[in-house]
């Protein structure tokens, strides 16, 4: 029962992280390519844009890997794979966070994005840790 509240809060977590940060992703890159964000602020709208769009491909194989747990898939290296994925998720939700404290040269951007989008990078922290408790509770 444990193991099956684990995997609701997670799918639950993923879906919530996916539909903004992926949504979010999408519009930049399609701001960027029709050449509508300000000349100055190029370069920051490029990290910010890789970024969205690094977290929801992790957040896709975050998925695939939580449906592994309960389908008993057995996909090669799984377990390195899935641990690989989770820490890069923590890393980039780390490097958000200190991007919102100690802030960002490109005030349009650090307002709209990094600072809008802090509750999803506080989220990611909750869905590691719920992912690497539904290891526990699976190996168990």
């Amino acid at each position: 029962m444990l193991r099956n509240a684990l995997g609701i809060l997670i799918g639950i977590s993923i879906v919530t992280i996916l539909t903004a940060y992926g949504g979010v992703g999408v519009n930049l890159l399609l701001a960027l390519s029709r050449d509508e964000v300000p000349h100055e602020s190029v370069l920051s709208y490029m990290i910010v844009t890789g970024y969205f769009l690094g977290v929801a491909i992790l957040l896709l194989l975050a998925a695939a890997f939580t449906l592994a747990e309960f389908r008993n898939w057995k996909i090669k290296n799984q377990g390195v794979l899935a641990y690989t994925t989770f820490s890069l998720l923590l890393a980039l939700a780390i490097v958000h966070l200190a991007v919102f404290f100690v802030g960002l040269s490109d005030q349009e951007v650090k307002n709209l994005f990094v600072d809008e989008s802090v509750p999803y990078a506080a989220l990611t922290f909750v869905l590691v840790g719920l992912f690497f408790t539904l290891r526990r509770v699976t190996r168990a």
